[in-house]
């Protein structure tokens, strides 16, 4: 993520929608969930600063989000719940 320069080809070419580019924050985030590992996001980089790993990732009891900062090292990351909305019912 170091050498990220915020183009974000990455979340443009997401087809999940999962990952999320913040410029001003200098962070990257994946709705691990969401994440089909398709490699999209690999291949359109234009710095490599985007890896996956060839290992099988456990389902979580909750959705989480990986955080990705500019400065951590390869693979490490800040773990978010996911905050999912509540829908009303039309019929209260």
């Amino acid at each position: 993520m170091s050498e990220c320069i915020f183009c974000f080809l990455c979340q443009k070419n997401c087809p999940t929608k999962a990952i999320a580019t913040d410029k001003n924050e200098h962070t990257q985030s994946i709705i691990r969930n969401r994440c089909i590992a398709c490699g999209r996001c690999v291949e359109v980089c234009p710095k490599h600063c985007i890896y996956m790993r060839e290992a099988y990732s456990k389902p979580g009891e909750i959705p989480e989000i990986n955080v990705y900062r500019v400065g951590m090292n390869r693979f490490e990351y800040e773990v978010k719940p996911l905050e999912i909305k509540q829908h009303r019912s039309r019929h209260q």
